[in-house]
């Protein structure tokens, strides 16, 4: 059976819309159709598939799958593409009226802009517990040691989904370290049950902040949300920066402010790249 995918963009973070998932009469979606759709070479092509669900306590339900077929708990990118698709090709939501997405973790609140093309999440509350993140043990400011013989200091911070953040002293540091490799040991330690997102992070300003991301499932990707919102709550919270910050990253920037109780928001460009059918 053809079914129908619709494919955007945030920041070059790309995601599969499951367009006709709500209305399906295949079977529904498994690790093995999911890693064939995501397959750049031999499917569709994403960093991720989102699956519509009907939900009873929100406007729309959301299932994300990475393209190794795991599930994810939260993606801030992923978010707003849907977010984009629900209200604007779906037409769902009238003007910037907000509207509700069940992640199956948690309800987030969106507002599309559609003549800005931009997307503004509510992520929730970022937490610093180890229980809640998850870690086995405490790592804030924790000396890890890696294959090559080296050390990181690590930072760990939940925002939805797990995310482990390393500092360097500045945006060139990042060409003289081996920080993919780094990812992929750091992303299944054994301090990390759930596995984790890791990001490597340069502070360029009280406003501004410059990273790498290694996401879980995913490998390097050219933009995060949740890596975004992880890394400027540990920056935050270690005074580097104010409440509002500028999230730079190889695919573009994305705006990331922090209220006082550590819920944050999250802000920026939807941008589509095509309409795709697959009999995968």
């Amino acid at each position: 059976m053809v079914e129908r995918f619709w494919k955007a963009h945030g920041l070059g973070n790309d995601y599969l819309v499951w367009t006709d998932g709500l209305s399906s009469q295949s079977n529904e979606l498994t690790v093995q159709r999911v890693v064939k759709i995501c397959d750049r070479h031999r499917g569709l092509g994403s960093d991720g598939l989102l699956e519509p669900k009907r939900s009873t306590r929100a406007d729309i339900g959301l299932q994300i799958w990475n393209p190794d077929g795991s599930t994810a708990e939260k993606s801030g990118n992923g978010i707003r593409i849907f977010a984009w698709w629900w209200s604007v090709y779906q037409n769902r939501v009238v003007g910037t009226t907000p509207f509700t997405i069940d992640t199956g973790h948690d309800v987030v609140s969106c507002v599309v802009d559609r003549v800005l093309g931009i997307v503004d999440v509510e992520m929730g509350r970022a937490t610093f517990d180890k229980a809640l993140i998850p870690t086995a043990e405490v790592v804030w400011a924790r000396s890890i040691q890696m294959p090559d013989g080296r050390s990181v200091c690590a930072y760990t911070v939940g925002i939805g989904n797990p995310h482990c953040v390393i500092f360097v002293d500045t945006p060139s540091d990042f060409s003289k370290i081996p920080w993919r490799e780094w990812g992929t040991y750091l992303e299944s330690h054994v301090l990390f049950p759930n596995r984790i997102n890791v990001q490597f992070a340069s502070v360029v300003s009280e406003s501004s902040i410059e990273i790498r991301i290694w996401e879980r499932g995913a490998g390097e990707t050219e933009a995060s949300g949740t890596s975004s919102c992880a890394v400027a709550c540990v920056a935050h919270r270690l005074g580097f920066v104010g409440d509002k910050i500028e999230m730079k990253m190889p695919g573009g920037v994305l705006k990331v402010e922090i209220e006082s109780d550590w819920n944050v928001r999250l802000c920026g460009p939807v941008e589509t790249v095509a309409t795709m059918e697959t009999d995968l």
